[in-house]
């Protein structure tokens, strides 16, 4: 590799690592030297990247997201039929396999949520803009669905974004309160409901 390709893979290294480590330590609890044991690094390394804990933490959250948006498109545009119950099964399931595969994010984003919301002032405005990416993605998601169907949206799509994250968070919470009580494809069912309801709503205006 190059230089620039190696410095990039140790960032990426450090930023996976930071995520476990935060998630299971808290932003307090958790240390510099901590993440670069966790990554097999000195933390020269973590310095070298970042100038402190707390911009590591941040630069992690917003790793962490854009990773998820990016995989949840992909999983959309690759799903096995150009259907939208194709398109929306295959969002549900790649939400429920980031709980299942990588609990380290939702707990991140917990423990960023409750430390922004204590101080509050810059850094929950700050939070808000980050956290923010999750519900522009979810607002482009519901927008290209309604063009691709051809339907009227009969909401705001961010409203309808808003409504269909607070649904996976919720979901987030009850999964890792008790996983075995989390049915199968409930997320995906859920969803559906959702989607087809706006459809179904949508066309109903347009038939006024």
């Amino acid at each position: 590799m190059t230089r620039d390709e190696r410095r990039a893979a140790t960032r990426a290294d450090l930023l996976e690592a930071a995520a476990r480590v935060f998630a299971q330590r808290g932003l307090k609890g958790a240390s510099v030297d901590d993440v670069a044991a966790e990554a097999g690094y000195t933390s020269g390394a973590v310095y070298s990247n970042f100038r402190n804990k707390d911009e590591l933490f941040v630069a992690a959250f917003e790793h962490h997201v854009a990773r998820q948006i990016r995989e949840v498109i992909e999983a959309r545009d690759h799903a096995g039929e150009d259907t939208p119950r194709a398109r929306t099964t295959a969002i549900a399931q790649r939400w429920m396999s980031f709980l299942e595969g990588s609990p380290e994010m939702f707990l991140l984003l917990i423990e960023y949520w409750a430390y922004a919301v204590r101080l509050g002032g810059d850094e929950r405005t700050a939070f808000a803009e980050r956290f923010g990416a999750f519900r522009d993605a979810t607002t482009r998601l519901v927008e290209e669905e309604a063009e691709r169907g051809g339907w009227e949206l009969p909401l705001p799509a961010d409203q309808i974004a808003l409504g269909l994250n607070a649904l996976v968070y919720g979901m987030a919470i009850q999964y890792f309160s008790n996983p075995d009580e989390m049915p199968e494809h409930v997320l995906t069912d859920v969803t559906h409901l959702v989607f087809r309801g706006a459809r179904e709503w949508g066309r109903e205006r347009e038939g006024k």
